[in-house]
């Protein structure tokens, strides 16, 4: 939890997490950054000499760095207290500081209260994208801190909705670089589990869910199982309850209708419990963010069907709440 605190007439923000450790992120009216205005620049050198004064630090013992948006980090516990090329700075003695600058990247305090040792990473999208987070927490660790002992405060930094990220970022080829399935299978739609340890593939012609076991990028095929039972090779869509303990799969073309799975806690296995007639051409549905309702795109009917879900079997009930609409293809929530 967040809390905002005067420093001396100066407006931060805290965590409760940090309790124990002196820390806070300041605000605009008390700003850090060396940028390239001198007028900025000159606040902000007089900021950090109020900071030294009033927290009573030796100016050898500030540790700073000049940040790059890379994932190297660096442990402050030598005589040289500036790192060039450096997002991270890990702090193990007593009586040592630091601090970050941050616009948009996202700001984050570790501390390890039993150690009482902790850091700053600043962890832009090319940082994070290069497990700057995961490299700091390694440190700490090697320096004898328990992972279920480190604290994590994140601070504010961009939202989602205002940047682009370029695909090949993230996305690169795994090893191998795709999965075969068998000849005439028509993958169509791949989801996870919600505790990201399994995956489940539809087929539309075959009418099958393949179930894999997931860890690291790579895909085990453990189970084949018929979505649909009558040949009309049409399967459409799948998805997983929140709950993680059902899977639905639509089907087109004669049956229309919704196979329901049970997914077995312990191994993801799949049983089939039920079949829910639907109308014409469920392409497409979606299940409530709080696993109540489903709702079904029937694209050749004209109509978004309502169904209440029974959580503790996975089967559905037409509550009679159709949303007409004309040749309905796919539902999204907004957030």
């Amino acid at each position: 939890m967040f809390y905002f605190d005067d420093f001396f007439g100066k407006k931060v923000l805290k965590s409760t997490l940090l309790e124990g450790c002196e820390h806070f992120f300041t605000t605009r009216d008390f700003p850090l950054f060396q940028g390239t205005r001198e007028d900025l620049t000159a606040i902000a050198e007089k900021n950090v000499d109020f900071l030294i004064e009033k927290f009573d630090i030796n100016k050898n013992s500030l540790y700073r760095c000049k940040q790059m948006h890379t994932a190297n980090v660096e442990i402050a516990d030598g005589e040289e207290n500036f790192f060039d090329n450096t997002d991270g700075i890990i702090l193990t003695k007593p009586e040592t500081a630091t601090f970050l600058n941050f616009a948009d990247c996202i700001p984050i305090i570790l501390y390890d209260p039993i150690e009482n040792t902790g850091g700053v990473v600043h962890a832009g999208w090319r940082g994070t994208a290069a497990k700057i987070q995961q490299r700091a927490v390694k440190i700490l660790t090697e320096k004898g801190s328990k992972p279920e002992n480190i604290r994590a405060a994140i601070g504010a930094g961009i939202g989602k909705c205002c940047f682009d990220v370029n695909e090949d970022v993230f996305l690169k080829e795994g090893s191998p670089a795709s999965y075969k399935v068998e000849a005439g299978s028509g993958p169509r739609h791949l989801t996870f589990a919600p505790n990201g340890s399994y995956a489940y593939l539809i087929n539309e012609l075959s009418g099958t869910v393949i179930a894999f076991e997931y860890s690291d990028g790579e895909l085990k095929e453990t189970q084949t199982i018929a979505a649909d039972t009558v040949g009309a090779k049409g399967s459409g869509d799948i998805h997983i309850s929140p709950d993680g303990k059902f899977l639905y799969a639509s089907n087109r073309l004669k049956a229309d209708g919704l196979a329901i799975f049970s997914i077995h806690p312990e191994n993801g296995m799949l049983t089939k419990v039920g079949y829910q007639l639907t109308g014409i051409h469920p392409r497409n549905f979606i299940i409530t963010p709080n696993g109540k309702y489903l709702l079904v795109a029937c694209r050749d009917s004209n109509v978004i069907q309502v169904y209440e879900r029974d959580t503790d079997t996975g089967l559905l009930t037409d509550i009679r709440k159709d949303i007409k609409v004309d040749k309905p293809v796919c539902i999204k929530f907004v957030p």
